[in-house]
């Protein structure tokens, strides 16, 4: 995923043109994840610099400053210990993963999430799966 301002622009820059190609104007209708419109610009917005094992899509919207994406992977996807230039909140919507940090690691399941501030190494890796997880950078 993009980890510093200027990939966070170009994410963003890339739902914009993938909106656009789409007929899509954000400004004036609502989208839904069940809008046909929605599955077809997701499908145009793979998310880039995952941990191998781990796919993903970027959600078709830009949130202010951020972007979400959707990414799954299975039960032993893991990351190395990194960290992003921007701030990551980790949403879990299936499975378990567990999340390292340099003096914490903590497991959480569907319905939890976590918040990693700019800067600060962690690793996530798939517990039990198959996982999804909703990812902002912001």
């Amino acid at each position: 995923m993009s980890s510093g301002p200027e990939a966070l622009s170009g994410d963003q820059e890339r739902i914009r043109r993938v909106q656009a190609a789409h007929g899509y104007d954000s400004a004036t209708t609502i989208l839904t994840a069940r809008d046909e419109i929605a599955v077809a610009m997701m499908d145009d917005l793979p998310a880039e610099g995952l941990a191998q094992g781990f796919e993903g899509r970027l959600i078709p919207v830009v949130f202010g400053t951020g972007t979400d994406a959707d990414i799954a992977g299975p039960a032993d996807a893991a990351t190395d210990m990194h960290s992003h230039e921007t701030n990551t909140f980790h949403q879990i919507l299936n499975g378990t993963v567990r999340i390292t940090g340099q003096d914490r690691s903590q497991e959480l399941s569907a319905g939890d999430w976590a918040y990693i501030p700019a800067d600060v190494e962690y690793m996530l890796e798939a517990c039990e799966g198959p996982i999804a997880i909703r990812y902002r950078h912001f």
